[in-house]
């Protein structure tokens, strides 16, 4: 869900979801399936930090690498 595919208007829309996510004590994480055969998750503690350190990470042009990136929305 989170690769240059989106148009802006999915990209907004992910983002919104996730902002409420937050609100509802869901848990953010992000998968990097770029490292190794296992996806392992970070987690994200907050929406500022989506914005200040996450979001160019998971949405971009390579299609080599963005393809393989998530934002993971799940329940704590």
């Amino acid at each position: 869900m989170s690769d240059s595919e989106q148009t802006g208007d999915g990209q907004r829309f992910w983002l919104r979801m996730i902002d409420w996510a937050f609100s509802m004590n869901y848990r953010i994480s992000v998968a990097d399936g770029t490292v190794g055969e296992e996806w392992h998750l970070t987690p994200v503690s907050s929406y500022a930090e989506l914005e200040e350190r996450w979001i160019a990470f998971a949405w971009g042009h390579d299609r080599d690498v963005h393809p393989h990136r998530r934002l993971v929305i799940s329940k704590a």
